[in-house]
C-alpha cells in the first residue's frame, strides 16, 4: 500500500532523490510529490522537463524483493497509468521501457531505482505525468499532456489520488502482463542487432525482448539493445 503518508513540495531537485537521501527516515509506502522538480531525472539520468501544471511524485516500497520484481513492477506501474489515461478519454501506448505515449507524443514517465544488498531492499518509483502543460518548449512535437488531449483543465492531485487508489487495488499477475503487452508500442518495430535486422516479436515477464527474424528467434536483455531506431 502507498499515500498514508505524503509530503508535498513546491519546489525540489528530484522527489526520487528526496526518497534515497531520507531512505531510512521514511516508512514503506511514503510518497512524495512535488509542483516543480529542478532537477527531474529520467533513464540514463536524461533531463524530465519538470514545470509548474504537472504531477510528479516518487513512492517508496521497503521491502525485500528478489530482482525478477524490477521489471514486474515496472509493468504495473505502466498499466495502472493506461488506465487512469483511459478514464479521462486517452489512449495511449507503452514505450518500452519506461514512457507512456499517444501517438508519437510522450504523456507519462516512470524512473526505477533500487537499494541492493544481497536482495533488493527497497524500490524507489518515480513518476511524471504531463497534466495541465500546453507548451513544451522545444519539446512540443515530442510531448503531450491530459489538457492537450482534452482540451479540459484538471486538479492535479486529482490524478495523485486516482492513481494511489488504482495502485492500491492492483498487483502484479498474468492479467497485468497481458494488458502491458496489448498497450506495447514496442512490439512489431525492427531493430538491428549484432549487425542482423530482427522483429521485436515479445517481451518477457523479466523485461528481456524476444527477437526474430527468417534464420532464428533470440532473447537479449534490452540493456544490450539500442531502442533508439524504433522511435524515430
Amino acid at each position: 500500500m502507498i499515500g498514508s503518508s505524503i509530503l508535498s513540495f513546491d519546489t525540489i531537485d528530484s522527489t526520487n532523490d528526496y526518497l534515497k537521501t531520507n531512505l531510512h527516515k521514511l516508512p514503506d509506502g511514503q510518497i512524495v510529490t512535488a509542483k516543480i522538480q529542478t532537477k527531474g531525472r529520467g533513464r540514463f539520468e536524461n533531463v524530465w522537463q519538470s514545470l509548474e501544471g504537472n504531477l510528479y511524485f516518487s513512492f517508496l516500497l521497503k521491502q525485500t524483493f528478489e530482482s525478477d520484481y524490477l521489471f514486474k513492477l515496472q509493468m504495473l506501474v505502466a498499466v495502472v497509468i493506461v488506465k487512469i489515461l483511459k478514464n479521462y478519454g486517452i489512449t495511449s501506448k507503452i514505450k518500452f521501457p519506461n514512457d507512456i505515449i499517444v501517438g508519437k507524443k510522450k504523456i507519462a514517465g516512470i524512473l526505477v531505482e533500487t537499494s541492493v544488498y544481497s536482495k533488493v531492499e527497497s524500490i524507489i518509483v518515480g513518476v511524471g505525468i504531463n497534466v495541465n502543460q500546453i507548451d513544451f518548449l522545444e519539446l512540443t512535437s515530442k510531448a503531450t499532456s491530459i489538457k492537450r488531449e482534452t482540451d479540459q483543465n484538471y486538479e492535479v492531485r486529482d490524478i495523485l489520488v486516482d492513481f494511489i487508489d488504482l495502485y492500491n487495488k492492483s498487483v502484479y499477475t498474468q492479467k497485468i502482463y497481458h494488458e502491458y503487452i496489448i498497450h506495447s508500442d514496442t512490439i512489431s518495430k525492427i531493430v538491428h542487432y549484432e549487425n542482423q535486422e530482427f522483429t521485436i516479436k515479445n517481451i518477457l515477464p523479466n523485461g528481456n525482448l524476444v527477437l526474430t527474424n527468417s534464420k532464428k528467434n533470440i532473447e537479449v536483455n534490452y540493456m544490450n539493445l539500442s531502442l533508439a531506431e524504433t522511435y524515430e
